[in-house]
């Protein structure tokens, strides 16, 4: 199987940031090591915040974990992609049946998500059977409904990875980084290169109901890339819920691909509360078919690791 560039991105390639709604950090300096930099220069060159040693321990060795090997930070450049999917008519109530599985936490009442994280292993994609193929894997904020509180949102912003099996004369597998800020449509991360088999790390930090920084590692080849993006016009999150998700793309026209099992560890997400809320304590959603059948399938493995299994073991 070859593996190439996906056609609807190559038409699009370049640094059109500002039409995006992207705002880029200032370049790294080589001599600046993340693990010893103020608060203030993480901030200006796009490294997640460092979390309190005291308060969580456990999240600042991860953080430190992740930074604390050498990395190459690359200036992002994008690609339009055709919609993944259209969400203006669904609601991902729970359990969500329309192209999701994975775990979501809810906040408690009057609190707000500030930022989600949490790394997952990139699959190497199969087709369950003759035509086009696809998952796609992400972490994100809003966007799932039925919350208990009463308080859904039906923006999301969310990043991730994507693969597709794609039929010509041959098979083509195409892989690549992305973000989306629904109602917006996705846009691609041309030169942030990924495979299967490839570890991914993405973080999403809110600084302002309007405006949020992605931050995106390539664990595996150390190289990673962040941004800021702004809300479309008219849209704010709610901040009331935060996922780690494999999804099926809903307006995509193809199949689940058969992904095994992908795992997405670390996923924690905090509160402006100063509250943690690991995703594996949240609620496992099954993806299911137009009959009713269970075709992906969330474990939670301990309270920060998430295991998704493909379903589908029909012939």
């Amino acid at each position: 199987m070859d593996k190439d560039e996906g056609p609807e991105l190559s038409a699009h390639k370049g640094r059109n940031h500002e039409s995006l709604g992207v705002r880029l950090f200032k370049p790294t300096p080589k001599r600046l090591n993340p693990t010893n930099a103020s608060a203030r220069e993480l901030l200006m060159y796009g490294y997640p915040a460092r979390p309190d040693a005291q308060l969580h321990p456990t999240l600042h060795e991860q953080w430190k974990h992740v930074l604390s090997q050498p990395i190459s930070i690359i200036e992002p450049q994008f690609g339009l992609m055709a919609h993944k999917a259209d969400r203006s008519h669904l609601r991902y109530g729970l359990p969500a049946g329309n192209g999701w599985s994975g775990g979501i936490v809810f906040t408690t009442k009057g609190d707000t998500v500030t930022f989600v994280s949490g790394q997952w292993s990139v699959p190497h994609p199969v087709s369950p059977k003759p035509g086009d193929c696809i998952c796609a894997e992400w972490v994100g904020i809003d966007g799932a409904n039925d919350d208990p509180n009463g308080n859904d949102s039906y923006d999301i912003l969310q990043a991730g990875t994507t693969q597709m099996i794609v039929t010509t004369i041959v098979p083509l597998l195409f892989s690549f980084a992305w973000f989306e800020w629904f109602p917006a449509p996705p846009v691609a991360i041309t030169n942030l290169e990924v495979s299967p088999g490839d570890t991914m790390y993405c973080a999403i930090c809110v600084y302002s109901p309007t405006e949020a920084g992605i931050h995106m590692l390539n664990v595996t080849t150390r190289v990673g890339t962040s941004f800021v993006k702004t809300a479309p016009p008219n849209n704010q999150l709610v901040g009331n819920c935060a996922e780690w998700i494999l999804e099926d793309p809903v307006s995509s026209n193809m199949n689940l691909a058969r992904f095994g099992d992908v795992y997405f560890d670390n996923c924690v997400a905090g509160t402006l509360a100063g509250a943690l809320l690991p995703g594996g304590t949240g609620r496992m959603l099954n993806m299911y078919d137009i009959n009713g059948h269970d075709i992906s399938i969330p474990y939670a493995e301990n309270d920060v690791l998430i295991r998704v299994e493909y379903g589908d073991r029909s012939p």
